[in-house]
């Protein structure tokens, strides 16, 4: 092994080993000088799929789903289709216990909180629920060395059923949309599970699964460290930047008791799907590697697209705005979390298989 390739090596085992303190860093670092972050946020260059500048999340977005995808053996992305059952049972869990825990979560808002600042944080995260997978579950999968090939399926296939699903969900929870609100969510989820979907998240992925198929096994596990490098990076560069937009605000707001109560509902969500997650595995009958891509599929929500329905929709509904922003921290931090679990689970089974085998 080169001198640099054993460096990155060792920054990548460095880096996927403290990855929820380097998160819990940029949460600090966010919150306290949050300037970077907001430009990083507010950045755009290239083209975007419109002709106009990509956004710097959506370069962010690529760098993770082409490293999953260059990850990936791209012929067990096939075992998604020989697992019916078990892909609609994730399926049915990323959008079933969010539902619940909006659903179940209303009532205790209204009995603690105003109703006006209850409906509008109940708002929020109905429309955190109702969204699809998060692209950077596939970076979670990755850094946990779990099954990707389900994470970027679930991802894929969530968001190619939200124009169908996410109206349905919305309706269900009491969201009453007007012709106009209609409209205009139709316009942004189909823009975002259009030409957006195929340039930023079918086409890295696509690019990543034909560069992880011409590297083959041997050239996958020695681009491995390099490319769990670059996601890691990618995925704290992310969470600076989209902290920068919330901590400052969150930290500043003198009422507590909302905030408070915002910071409690946006946690149940990721909470609640990483632990189904876990917990639906055993009746998919999946591996433990499926059973971490699960953990991290069913707990994270593409928050993305979720504010970009709230600007359609709500207009001025802080306190709805902020917590789909809490919900985007807070899946992070229960990924780390859960990433923090998995690795103990994998260092332990090491240890025992190396004490086996002396």
């Amino acid at each position: 092994m080169s001198g640099s390739s054993s460096l990155v090596a060792t920054l990548s085992g460095i880096v996927r080993r403290w990855l929820l303190v380097l998160l819990l860093g940029t949460y600090a670092a966010a919150a306290f000088a949050p300037g970077p972050g907001l430009l990083l946020r507010d950045a755009s260059f290239g083209v975007g799929s419109g002709g106009e500048a990509a956004r710097f999340s959506l370069w962010m977005v690529a760098v993770l789903l082409l490293c999953g995808g260059a990850m990936s053996d791209a012929s067990r992305v096939r075992e998604l289709g020989s697992r019916p059952f078990a892909l609609l049972l994730a399926l049915l869990g990323s959008w079933v216990v969010p539902l619940v825990v909006a659903i179940v979560t209303v009532p205790i808002l209204l009995a603690c909180l105003p109703s006006d600042q209850a409906v509008s944080i109940g708002l929020g995260l109905a429309l955190a629920a109702a969204m699809p997978v998060a692209n950077s579950a596939v970076a979670w999968t990755h850094q946990s060395d779990g099954a990707i090939p389900w994470s970027l399926g679930l991802v894929i296939i969530s968001i190619g059923l939200c124009p169908w699903v996410a109206p349905l969900l919305l309706s269900f929870m009491g969201l009453t949309l007007s012709a106009a609100q209609s409209a205009a969510a139709e316009a942004v989820v189909v823009r975002s599970s259009g030409v957006m979907f195929m340039v930023w998240v079918l086409g890295p992925t696509a690019l990543g699964l034909v560069v992880g198929g011409l590297l083959g096994p041997a050239g996958r596990r020695a681009a491995g460290p390099w490319l769990a490098l670059a996601s890691a990076l990618a995925l704290l560069l992310l969470n600076y930047a989209n902290a920068a937009a919330a901590l400052p605000q969150l930290l500043s707001e003198a009422r507590p008791q909302p905030i408070f109560a915002a910071a409690g509902a946006a946690l149940a969500l990721p909470l609640s799907g990483a632990v189904a997650g876990w917990g639906l595995a055993p009746w998919g009958k999946v591996s433990h590697q499926v059973r971490i891509a699960w953990a991290y599929s069913l707990g994270m929500k593409n928050t993305g697209l979720a504010l970009g329905l709230a600007g359609a929709l709500l207009g001025d509904a802080p306190l709805a705005v902020l917590v789909i922003l809490l919900v985007t921290l807070t899946q992070h931090a229960v990924a780390g979390g859960v990433h923090a679990v998995a690795s103990r689970a994998h260092s332990a089974s090491s240890a025992s298989s190396s004490g086996l085998g002396s």
